[in-house]
């Protein structure tokens, strides 16, 4: 998961703690990453590319939180 913008570090923490919790659970795993001085498009991009074992079918997707 990558996040992007204002207090993007933050939410990276809160996403961590949620999904991954302690790490006593090795089945509860998320790549996260922060990225507070980079483009929408360059983290787009940068996802793309991210090699995963998921559907290859699949695309990336966006979700915009709001205050």
């Amino acid at each position: 998961m990558c996040v992007v913008g204002h207090d993007c570090e933050r939410v990276e923490d809160v996403i961590d703690d949620l999904v991954v919790g302690d790490g006593k659970d090795p089945n509860r795993f998320l790549t996260t990453t922060s990225h507070a001085d980079e483009s929408l498009e360059d983290v787009r991009a940068f996802a793309d590319v991210w090699i995963v074992d998921a559907d290859p079918a699949a695309s990336v997707q966006e979700v915009k939180l709001s205050a």
